[in-house]
């Protein structure tokens, strides 16, 4: 029964021992907390603790050594401990099973994936009491790294490989293992792979590289490949730890992304509403594979082809035919796998099995059709929709156009002017990142966003609500793939909107706005494992007041006053947005901070700039001396200072995580 399981459970964080508490509490788990390494021993030593949940980053004494330590001790040797950190390296989850944990769970956690682990190693720990734990350890590392991981004894021999590596191959583990390459690998494929692991061996130091390999059902997949090497105290290589990523879709994503991003682009320039279907039709050949494609407008009551792919007849339709009309008609996209069986798709021509639908509101309609079922999945569906909204959105642009020409011919000039803004507007709006910062009197402002090697989760914005009052945001999205960009689109639309419905700007409220993100995030079907961090807040330079709320980002602001010789933390707190967080736990805060020093400057931050490691230690707050140290610079040249000395500290081609920064400067 989980009434009779202790868990200790050991975190800095008091937000994070309050959400894992009162997740296991509901599980019937019994509960001891620490906030810190000390403590954590201390409780374990002297109470009968049956499970130890660890947090990695803590001041003072880290978690490995408080790992380190509990191994060490008779009474808490045997104690299972799971790791909970922020750190996503192999390198992290590595030396956690080192140390002597027995498992790794990254933050934000799930809920669920946090009480399958605890109950998972608590019954491990009593059916498996007597196997040694580092048996225990080395297997689940092998057995739950989502890649392939192997060690080379020498340039020729394989030594432990986990069953990533193992279904690749399409071999069992114990035909590789303490084998030669020769005796596994083809033979057009000895040499190259003896030579890459020749150059770890005599270089003594870690190689990356990209190549495309067959898997054992012929398929070529594009790895990542990293070969790092384990000396021993003579600095000579010990063996050597491998690891591959298929990287094969996140290539395909990277190009998708690219695609879409230039579309977007060419369609805000086009001025004619063929030009803008037809570009769409080039893009949609690009993004997914289709047989035939068309877009067909609404006009005069009836479906008109406007662009069409190559080989289709053109044909006016009319609006009660088949599938088109009812996504026309009810505003909403649908996958077809097989149009034999749906009864809306009667008209439709014999040939084709599968076809996808995308409404332009109430424009037209967007079409792709196959001569196969099933020929089209989900996710083309969702890239359909991403790239219909900017044809959508660039129609209904020369719309509005036409319409304000036909209706106020006499202010034509004054509508030029206006437009010449209003498009300098959208084309800011659209872009991912804002390239030009406003303006706001006495205020001067910089932001710096470097992604990480992997497709960036980090977002940022500034809106100017008024002459005096400018709104900013820095947003993080759990996760570093083409789902943390769409993500960070659904948070600016719906901050976006909210400003849209609270027109007075006196009346926006940074708390308020937050929750609202909240709640829309609750209302759609996202799953529990995304999470959303962001720290809001609106500048007032006629009341010297700033108001910030903050939801999971766990880096504090740093206001720098007296010419660098005052340095101040404001305040954080609130939990990430996520639907795996209890809504009962959820309550957000405005932090009211008076800017009524003449020079003062103000740094905000995601936890990519302090998290990053140089393989030893953290970066953490090293930019505050910098801060300090140059307070009478601009930001934009304070920012500058910053990125030289972090550059200086990783020395790698790439961060751990995005890197996202903004300084503001009040000057009176």
């Amino acid at each position: 029964m989980n009434d009779n399981k202790f868990i200790l459970i050991v975190d800095d964080n008091s937000q994070n021992l309050r959400l894992l508490s009162q997740i296991l509490k509901k599980d019937g788990y019994k509960i001891v907390m620490a906030n810190e390494g000390e403590t954590g021993i201390d409780i374990a030593i002297s109470k009968e603790i049956d499970l130890i949940l660890l947090d990695i980053m803590m001041p003072g004494m880290d978690g490995f050594e408080v790992c380190r330590r509990l191994k060490a001790h008779r009474e808490t040797r045997n104690i299972p401990v799971i790791f909970i950190s922020a750190r996503q390296e192999i390198e992290d989850k590595i030396k956690a099973f080192e140390v002597g944990g027995v498992d790794y769970i990254t933050k934000p956690f799930n809920k669920k994936k946090v009480l399958a682990r605890t109950k998972t190693h608590l019954n491990l720990e009593e059916i498996n009491n007597k196997l040694k734990r580092e048996s225990d350890k080395q297997n689940i590392l092998l057995d739950n790294i989502e890649s392939q991981v192997w060690y080379l004894e020498d340039e020729k021999t394989y030594g432990m490989v986990n069953q990533e590596f193992a279904d690749f191959v399409g071999l069992a583990r114990s035909e590789i293992e303490n084998k030669t390459i020769r005796e596994i690998r083809e033979e057009k494929e000895i040499a190259s792979c003896i030579a890459g692991n020749q150059e770890v061996f005599q270089n003594k130091e870690k190689i990356a590289k990209e190549e495309w390999v067959e898997n054992s059902s012929g398929e070529k997949r594009l790895l990542e490949i990293t070969k790092t090497p384990k000396l021993n105290e003579d600095k000579e290589v010990e063996y050597v730890v491998c690891t591959a990523f298929d990287i094969t879709e996140r290539k395909k994503q990277e190009r998708i992304i690219k695609e879409l991003h230039e579309v977007a682009v060419d369609l805000k320039i086009l001025e004619q509403e063929e030009e803008i279907c037809q570009r769409t039709i080039e893009a949609a050949n690009e993004i997914f594979n289709f047989d035939l494609c068309h877009i067909s407008l609404v006009k005069d009551n009836e479906f008109m082809p406007v662009a069409y792919s190559e080989g289709m007849e053109a044909e006016t339709l009319p609006l009660d035919y088949g599938i088109i009309r009812k996504s026309y008609k009810l505003d909403e996209c649908y996958l077809t796998s097989n149009l034999t069986e749906d009864l809306d798709a009667a008209p439709t021509t014999a040939a084709f099995k599968s076809v996808i639908t995308i409404p332009l509101k109430e424009i037209g309609v967007f079409q792709a059709l196959a001569t196969k079922n099933n020929f089209f999945s989900q996710r083309d569906v969702e890239l359909a929709e991403i790239l219909i909204s900017h044809t959508r959105a660039a129609l209904k642009n020369i719309y509005s156009q036409a319409e304000l020409e036909e209706k106020h011919e006499n202010l034509k000039r004054v509508k030029g002017l206006l437009d010449e803004e209003i498009q300098k507007a959208k084309r800011l709006h659209e872009k991912t990142l804002p390239t030009n910062i406003p303006g706001i009197a006495g205020l001067d402002m910089y932001a710096h966003y470097e992604p990480a090697y992997k497709i960036g989760g980090d977002f940022y914005n500034f809106i100017k609500l008024a002459d005096d009052k400018l709104l900013f945001y820095l947003t993080d999205i759990s996760g570093h793939g083409f789902d943390s960009s769409l993500m960070a689109c659904f948070v600016k639309n719906i901050i976006n909107t909210y400003i849209e419905l609270q027109p007075d700007e006196d009346s926006l409220n940074p708390k308020k706005i937050v929750e609202f993100i909240f709640k829309q995030n609750q209302q759609e079907n996202f799953p529990e494992e995304y999470f959303i961090t962001i720290i809001l807040g609106v500048i007032d330079m006629t009341k010297n007041e700033l108001t910030y709320s903050n939801a999971g980002l766990h880096i504090p602001p740093v206001l720098c006053t007296d010419n660098g010789q005052s340095l101040e933390e404001l305040p954080i707190g609130g939990f990430p947005i996520s639907k795996s967080i209890p809504i009962e736990v959820i309550e957000y805060e405005n932090t009211v901070v008076d800017l009524i020093e003449e020079d003062l400057t103000l740094f905000v931050s995601t936890d990519g700039l302090y998290e990053q490691t140089n393989g030893q230690i953290q970066y953490e707050d090293r930019y505050k001396k910098i801060i300090s140290r140059h307070s009478s610079f601009t930001p934009k040249k304070l920012a500058e200072k910053i990125q030289e000395d972090f550059a200086s500290f990783h020395q790698d081609d790439y961060t751990e995580d995005d890197v996202t920064f903004a300084i503001f400067q009040l000057k009176r």
